[in-house]
């Protein structure tokens, strides 16, 4: 299909003739959509409202390696959680899954392992995050180490220890779940 074609198939449908018959609408519309595209780029360019600007509370699980026990804390988001509890090198944020559905609230500050195991949930792995890590880090994972609760060694998001710990997770619970407090 050529120019000349499209020309033909336009003068067919008689949309010219309607464009120039309703010139004065068809000029507000392209300005209307102009001025949209504007600003919205101008948005992007100088920051305008963003997900970043806004906080959310949310209650974290985190696991005491000491005392064995979890810890529910408030947070809000967006920043990066670090130790609930000041000068305490042994408490990490705790993933808790189940293999089918999450018992709803059953995730209760001072949880053992085991009263967890009672409930049809279990902590997939334990993670550590840097004090220094920046936005920018998260972003890319760095600044994240993970180790399994029974162990002591952490391993990074690059490395296979942490490779095997999540296939190990999804050959135990193929339709793993989240579990929230």
């Amino acid at each position: 299909m050529d120019l000349q074609d499209v020309r033909y198939w336009l003068e067919d449908l008689e949309l010219r003739k309607k464009m120039e018959e309703y010139r004065a609408f068809v000029i507000v519309g392209l300005c209307v959509i102009i001025l949209i595209s504007l600003s919205l780029m101008l948005c992007h360019v100088v920051g305008g409202p963003s997900a970043s600007s806004y906080t959310n509370t949310v209650e974290l699980v985190y696991f005491d390696t000491e005392t064995k026990t979890i810890k529910l804390v408030k947070h809000e988001y967006p920043a990066i959680p670090a130790s609930p509890l000041a000068g305490k090198e042994n408490v990490f944020l705790a993933s808790v899954y189940a293999c089918e559905d999450c018992p709803k609230g059953a995730i209760k500050d001072g949880m053992t392992l085991e009263q967890i195991k009672a409930e049809g949930m279990f902590i997939a792995w334990l993670e550590r995050i840097d004090p220094n890590a920046t936005d920018e880090m998260a972003l890319f994972g760095e600044g994240y180490s993970y180790r399994l609760p029974e162990e002591d060694k952490w391993y990074s998001s690059a490395d296979p220890g942490y490779q095997k710990i999540i296939r190990d997770l999804y050959e135990r619970c193929p339709k793993v779940r989240v579990c929230l407090p």
